[in-house]
């Protein structure tokens, strides 16, 4: 199986939910742009899951920039758009989420200067009946 690696942009504020056995999990929504830029941006979502998840949606909102790992499409979804065109968007699985430092002017200014360290959140839960799709 393929795995990708990639910068993203979160497009919609994090939603939070919990699963009917407990599990916290963040699902982001977000916009992958090509390179090319005659291609279209390809949409897609993130799930993150357990304690993690928590940290993330109080962190991240719309806007924010994110570094996904080891990605995997799980599935890809058709959807109606608000302009009545069917749109596609890819459901990604087995990865690792950081946030990206945005503030590279202050880390340029003190090199020394201690980092706060950000968690890597690895996978899915083990348990498919946990999964809400």
């Amino acid at each position: 199986m393929n795995s990708y690696n990639f910068t993203t942009t979160i497009t919609r504020d994090p939603e939070l939910r919990q699963t009917s056995g407990g599990k916290q999990v963040c699902n982001l929504a977000i916009a992958i742009p090509k390179r090319d830029r005659d291609k279209p941006t390809v949409w897609g979502s993130v799930a993150v899951w357990g304690k993690y998840a928590e940290s993330l949606a109080g962190r991240l909102s719309k806007g924010s920039r994110i570094i996904v790992s080891n990605a995997e499409v799980m599935g890809i979804r058709s959807y109606q758009k608000k302009d009545g065109t069917t749109g596609t968007e890819l459901e990604l699985g087995g990865y690792n989420v950081t946030v990206e430092q945005r503030d590279r002017d202050q880390q340029n200014s003190n090199p020394r200067a201690e980092r706060p360290q950000l968690p890597t959140f690895s996978g899915p839960p083990a348990d498919d009946d946990d999964i809400p799709f």
